[in-house]
């Protein structure tokens, strides 16, 4: 009579078994950290063979939409992958301008279109309304010109992310932008040079000396006041100035960003003895521009600086299905990739 009371009272298997022992002490801490654990372990193997599938798609470029977040902030993202993909390719991070996306300056920069030809993959982190009502990067405030701080943060935590997730080579990683885009890549850049080998400016300006939205609108205007001086700079802050590769493009009828700003700049970014080297190119249908090559005295190239004549605020060579784009122009994004390529 015990032994059938005993009987009715266990589990029917060593499953439910499980279960019941589950139940009773899932309350307490071990038991909690344990489940909060396995689940963390779920999601990251999740993760990987996502991304594992993803690269097994052999034979088609993606356009994926995802989201990041650490502790300076969240933002959306796009991320291309070229057809060809594989472990250790290079990447790109662009940064769209004011009132953009990160879908219309792809369209609009033909990015993609290069990097599926040249084996890239391209990076556009999106900044949120909430942020900026125009969306533009907010470069002009302090609080964002500084390594681990802001959007900056924001910004070198997600590539890092997509570089662990894909196998990028950590030596062929790059940032470039447009306009506010433009501003906050050499900001990132700088400040991140650990990550980025190289950086690509167009119709940017420097950040030293901007501090608020009056001062920057007055380096928009008619160019830095701030371009070559070194005060309260640090040895650390110095340094990537010096060493990393950097490509300019700016028109010089540029009624948003005075173009002065390509030239204060590049003055700023190479504060060194450097050679230049001139080149004057004639179109009868499109832009002519003065590209200006910088090179060390062992002649290894420093940087690029492409002055387009009578271009506005625009990406040159761009899309006309896009916006803030001159297709008039030599082809920005081609030559980017290029410049970038020779690096490494």
């Amino acid at each position: 009579m015990m032994k059938d009371s005993l009987s009715s009272k266990l589990p029917y298997n060593l499953k439910d078994a499980k279960q019941i022992i589950w139940r009773r002490t899932w309350n307490k801490p071990a038991a909690r950290f344990l489940g909060t654990f396995l689940g963390l372990k779920q999601r990251f193997f999740n993760t990987v063979l996502r991304r594992k599938n993803e690269l097994d798609d052999l034979g088609q470029s993606q356009f994926l939409n995802d989201s990041f977040t650490n502790f300076s902030g969240s933002l959306r993202y796009h991320l291309f992958i070229p057809s060809n993909h594989h472990a250790g390719m290079s990447l790109l991070v662009m940064l769209h301008g004011c009132n953009q996306d990160a879908e219309i300056f792809s369209v609009g920069t033909r990015m993609n279109e290069h990097a599926e030809q040249l084996g890239f993959m391209v990076l556009y982190p999106a900044q949120s309304g909430a942020a900026n009502a125009n969306k533009c990067w907010n470069w002009f405030k302090s609080a964002n010109q500084y390594r681990n701080m802001g959007e900056p943060a924001v910004i070198a935590g997600m590539t890092k992310k997509i570089m662990r997730e894909y196998a990028i080579n950590s030596r062929k990683v790059y940032i470039a932008g447009l306009s506010s885009g433009a501003a906050m890549a050499y900001i990132v850049g700088s400040v991140y040079a650990d990550i980025f080998a190289a950086i690509g400016v167009h119709s940017g300006l420097l950040y030293r000396g901007v501090n608020n939205i009056f001062s920057a609108l007055a380096a928009m205007k008619a160019g830095s006041e701030q371009a070559g001086q070194t005060s309260e700079i640090t040895e650390q802050e110095l340094a990537p100035r010096i060493t990393q590769p950097l490509i300019i493009f700016h028109g010089d009828n540029d009624q948003v960003v005075h173009a002065q700003n390509a030239i204060d700049l590049m003055a700023y970014h190479h504060q060194q003895e450097f050679f230049k080297q001139h080149s004057h190119h004639e179109s009868e249908k499109n832009y002519s521009h003065t590209r200006t090559i910088y090179k060390d005295a062992n002649g290894a190239d420093l940087a690029e600086k492409w002055i387009i004549h009578g271009a506005g605020h625009a990406w040159s060579g761009g899309c006309v299905d896009g916006n803030f784009t001159d297709p008039k122009g030599p082809d920005a994004s081609f030559e980017m990739l290029r410049f970038f390529m020779k690096l490494t």
